[in-house]
C-alpha cells in the first residue's frame, strides 16, 4: 500500500518515527503538536497491463499513477520546523528514481510544487504541504 510505503521511506530518511510523529491518513485529534501525514488523494488512471509480460502476475494495471499530499505541522508559533521538515522530505522524494521501496517498484516520485504553508489552526500551530505525484508498479 502506497501510504504504509511513503512512511516507512521517510522515516527511513530521518523525517519521522512512524506511529510517533509519522503518521498516514487524516488528521486526528490525538496527533502531537509536531506531525508528518501523508494522505492519497486522486491521480491519473492506471496504466493497463492489457498482456504485458512486464506487469506484475495478477495485476491488471502495468503502472499506477497516485498523488499524495504531504503535512508538516508544527509546535505553537513555529514556523522554521514544519518548513524544514517539508523541505527535507520534498529532497528526500526527489530521490525516488527507479527505486524499490518496500518491494513495490517506484519509477519516480514528482513533488508537483514546493512546499507551502496551509494553515494555522487555533493552537497557532502552523501546517505546510506539498504534493507528489507518484509513478509505481502496483503494491
Amino acid at each position: 500500500m502506497i501510504l504504509a510505503e511513503l512512511t516507512t521511506y521517510l522515516a527511513a530518511n530521518g523525517i519521522g518515527t512512524t506511529g510517533t510523529d509519522l503518521f498516514y491518513g487524516p488528521l486526528q485529534e490525538q496527533y502531537p503538536d509536531v506531525v508528518t501525514l501523508v494522505n492519497v488523494y486522486g491521480g491519473s488512471p492506471d496504466e493497463p497491463a492489457m498482456g504485458d509480460p512486464i506487469a506484475a502476475p495478477g495485476k491488471s494495471a502495468r503502472l499506477e499513477f497516485q498523488h499524495v499530499q504531504l503535512l508538516f505541522r508544527g509546535a505553537a508559533n513555529d514556523t522554521d520546523g514544519p518548513l524544514t521538515r517539508a523541505l527535507s522530505a520534498r529532497d528526500a522524494m526527489l530521490k525516488v528514481l527507479s527505486s524499490t521501496l518496500s518491494g513495490t517498484y517506484y519509477l519516480a516520485i514528482e513533488p508537483l510544487q514546493d512546499p507551502f504553508f496551509l494553515s494555522m489552526d487555533k493552537n497557532y500551530r502552523l501546517s505546510y504541504v506539498f504534493n507528489a505525484r507518484c509513478t509505481k508498479e502496483p503494491s
